[in-house]
C-alpha cells in the first residue's frame, strides 16, 4: 500500500472536519517553529471553518498559509522521529479507535458530562479528560477504550478528540 493508499484508507469515511482539525493539531504540534502570526491566525481560521463558525470564504483567503504550515510540519516529521511520533499520536486522537470501540450510548451524554466537554473544547484546555472520564463512570460509561482515553495523560488531547466529539455529537 502506498501512501495516497493508505492515507485514503485512513480517511474513508471520515468528515472533512477530522482531517482538517489533525492538520490543524499538527501545526499546532510545531507552533514555536512556525513563529509567524499570521500562521497561527491562519490555522485559528481553519479550525473555526472546520466548525462552520466562520464562511468558508474566509478559509479559502487563508489556505495557502494553513497549507505551508501543513508542509513545515511534514518536513518535521521527515527530520525528526518524535515528530514521526506526534503525528501518530495526533491521528489516533482524532481518528480513535474504530475496529474496537463499541458504540456511544447518549444516555452517557448528562448535563455534566456535556458541560466538561464543552468548556475543554471551547478553551482548548483538555485537562479535565480525567473529570470527563468519571462524569462519564458515573452516567453508566463502561466502554474502556472511552475512559482509557480520557484518562490518558500521554495523548495529545486536541480539538477533533474523537471522545469529545463523540460526547457533543461532532463529525
Amino acid at each position: 500500500m502506498d501512501e495516497a493508499e493508505l492515507d485514503a484508507h485512513l480517511w474513508a469515511g471520515k468528515s472533512a472536519r477530522k482531517r482538517i482539525l489533525y492538520q490543524c493539531a499538527c501545526c499546532r504540534a510545531i507552533w514555536p517553529k512556525l513563529n509567524d502570526g499570521r500562521t497561527w491566525e491562519a490555522v485559528h481560521i481553519a479550525e473555526l471553518c472546520a466548525d462552520e463558525l466562520v464562511p468558508e470564504s474566509e478559509f479559502r483567503a487563508v489556505a495557502s498559509t494553513v497549507t505551508a504550515a501543513w508542509g513545515a510540519f511534514l518536513c518535521e516529521v521527515e527530520r525528526d522521529a518524535d515528530f514521526r511520533t506526534a503525528q501518530y499520536a495526533l491521528l489516533r486522537e482524532v481518528i480513535g479507535y474504530p475496529e474496537r470501540t463499541a458504540p456511544f450510548q447518549l444516555a452517557w451524554c448528562t448535563s455534566t458530562v456535556l458541560s466538561v466537554a464543552q468548556a475543554m473544547y471551547e478553551s482548548r484546555d483538555f485537562g479535565a479528560m480525567p473529570i470527563l472520564a468519571d462524569a462519564l463512570q458515573d452516567a453508566g460509561c463502561d466502554n474502556a477504550d472511552v475512559l482509557d482515553h480520557c484518562r490518558d495523560a500521554n495523548a495529545p488531547h486536541v480539538r477533533g478528540c474523537w471522545v469529545v466529539d463523540l460526547v457533543l455529537g461532532k463529525e
